[in-house]
């Protein structure tokens, strides 16, 4: 199964309309929904690193403990000159606050920029030539406890650098970059799925 994990509605609603999820009525803890044949769930897990982390560990139990599925968070992210709207695949993650990092395991051809990606405990303006977001180490550290490091990836858009910031308010902006973007995200989970079979 692949479990996607955006922070806020706005992030995945042209996922949700692109891949047509359901919202599963009956769990209130989260919005999560899932498609029609049970083969993709996403969970809105709020802002915030501790907010993410819950997220995947409640869905990971909700979809009855498997194992070694594939997870992807999604969602935005600044950058000191990365153009707005390029899509980005991460290969390091550093909790700022912890000073702790992680590696994921790219072991799938790709046409991707790759960067590392900072989390902050809060919005940070102060640009680096690192990505930089609030949720991306508590969705790994959780993740990783629960499948392969090779199925477990992120996917930033740049939103914001130093020539633009950006609001959560801005929802029709914030939703246009995803939604460029849902071609690209759909191929990387082709290639997961791909490589969940040789794996397992």
């Amino acid at each position: 199964m692949i479990h996607l994990v955006l922070a806020t509605h706005t992030e995945a609603k042209p996922i949700i309309s692109y891949f047509k999820l359901k919202r599963l009525m009956h769990v209130t803890e989260y919005q999560v929904f899932i498609n029609k044949d049970k083969s993709i769930s996403l969970t809105i897990s709020g802002i915030g690193k501790v907010f993410s982390a819950c997220s995947v560990i409640f869905t990971y139990f909700l979809f009855k403990r498997q194992r070694n599925n594939i997870w992807i968070n999604i969602g935005i992210a600044g950058h000191n000159d990365l153009k707005i709207g390029e899509i980005i695949l991460v290969n390091k993650i550093n909790d700022l606050s912890s000073k702790k990092s992680w590696y994921p395991s790219i072991v799938f051809n790709h046409s991707f920029k790759v960067h590392n990606c900072n989390t902050y405990d809060k919005p940070n303006f102060k640009y680096t030539k690192n990505l930089h977001d609030m949720e991306l180490s508590g969705f790994y550290s959780s993740a990783n406890k629960l499948s392969y490091s090779e199925l477990i990836q992120s996917l930033k858009i740049v939103s914001d650098n130093k020539e633009k910031k950006i609001s959560f308010k801005e929802k029709e902006r914030i939703s246009g970059l995803i939604k460029i973007n849902v071609a690209k995200i759909e191929k990387v989970i082709l290639v997961l799925s791909k490589l969940h079979l040789k794996i397992n």
